[in-house]
């Protein structure tokens, strides 16, 4: 009986340190999300400094959006070394100023997978399609390395929405759910944020962690999806319901703010598949598992009555090869070039529904 009494307390002290020590990171998780996470106001001056005031940084401090692409900006492109970034006056990519005129303005808006992750400009799919579509369109990129569909929103509706455009594709990547992927804590560190670190960690009483485990041990355990398992929690978070209700709210009140624009433009959610997903695929797993992400996607396309295109389409009838994808997530010259000519192919078959009414705008010349 004695050493059975032992055992038990031992237990139930084990059981109490754990409830404990979840307790804490618990707290400090609160405590951290509302007040160490964000910028101290004393702190935007130095981060200016750091960065709106650095010659060789592309990024400015924003506060709302953690950071944002310098206007008119010449410097090292994200992810390579030699190649040329630019920006227009508005923080586009490229030199093409946004301007009145006839011609049909189209705009990606999406993170280092639309800016271009590690290639030149010229490589990148908007570039390619503004060449297939020819002088009657103008194509602008506003891709952000780090960014997420909700800093995107944010920035399109502070930066962008004054400007009339035709179409305004939102590109849809598997890492995107999450609210904030990195962020500068202070006016020295620049870090993953608590979204992000939160998913990784078990020790913060953190329920979709613990969820993401189970669910990274199942694909693992089975042929057909082995690779979806090699995903980040940021990206299998994808896979899980408890993200997209957010997505959701934050997508339907953006497209209510859009609606009230004279006239509001085209809105397209264009969703790209992992390199994961694609082998998933071609080794035979379940469609319906390895494309959750993407029907969960067009459910809530249906339900806001928004145009939905699957991306994995421009690399269903190609040989997938190591110049399709860099990594998991971002594309190579191939994919670049496989997703130009899907939505080129697209446009220029249904020509008349993308192009809207012309404007009484003067000429360009």
């Amino acid at each position: 009986m004695t050493e059975r009494k032992a055992i038990f307390r031992i237990i139930l002290l084990l059981g109490s340190l754990l409830v404990a020590s979840l307790g804490v990171s618990a707290g400090w998780r609160i405590y951290e999300h509302f007040f160490v996470s964000r910028v101290h106001p004393k702190h935007y001056d130095a981060l200016k400094a750091k960065l709106d005031y650095n010659p060789h940084c592309r990024y400015q401090f924003d506060e709302e959006l953690s950071y944002r692409l310098k206007p008119l900006f010449e410097g090292e492109r994200h992810g390579a070394t030699g190649l040329v970034h630019r920006t227009n006056e508005r923080g586009l990519l490229g030199v093409c100023r946004v301007r009145p005129g006839n011609k049909q303005k189209i705009l990606f808006l999406g993170d280092s997978v639309t800016y271009g992750h590690a290639l030149a400009y010229e490589e990148v799919f908007s570039t390619d399609l503004q060449s297939q579509l020819g002088d009657g369109y103008e194509v602008f990129n506003a891709g952000c390395p780090g960014w997420s569909t909700h800093q995107e929103l944010i920035y399109y509706d502070r930066y962008l929405s004054d400007v009339e455009w035709d179409t305004v594709f939102l590109v849809f990547c598997m890492n995107d759910l999450v609210r904030f992927e990195w962020v500068y804590k202070d006016d020295s560190t620049f870090i993953m944020s608590q979204d992000v670190r939160s998913l990784d960690d078990a020790l913060a009483a953190s329920s979709d962690s613990l969820r993401l485990g189970r669910l990274r041990k199942k694909f693992a355990s089975e042929a057909g999806t082995a690779p979806l398992a090699v995903h980040s929690n940021a990206v299998l978070t994808a896979w899980t319901d408890s993200p997209w209700a957010g997505f959701e709210a934050d997508l339907s009140g953006f497209l209510q703010k859009l609606s009230n624009s004279p006239p509001p433009p085209r809105f397209v959610v264009l969703v790209i598949p992992t390199w994961p997903q694609l082998v998933a695929l071609s080794r035979g797993g379940k469609a319906e598992t390895i494309l959750r992400p993407q029907a969960q996607l067009m459910r809530i396309c249906q339900r806001l009555g928004v145009e939905f295109l699957d991306g994995g389409e421009a690399f269903m009838r190609h040989t997938i090869d190591q110049n399709v994808f860099m990594d998991d997530l971002h594309l190579g010259k191939d994919g670049h070039r496989w997703l130009a000519d899907y939505l080129a192919g697209i446009m220029r078959y249904n020509r008349k529904l993308w192009m809207r009414k012309e404007r009484a705008y003067p000429s360009d010349s």
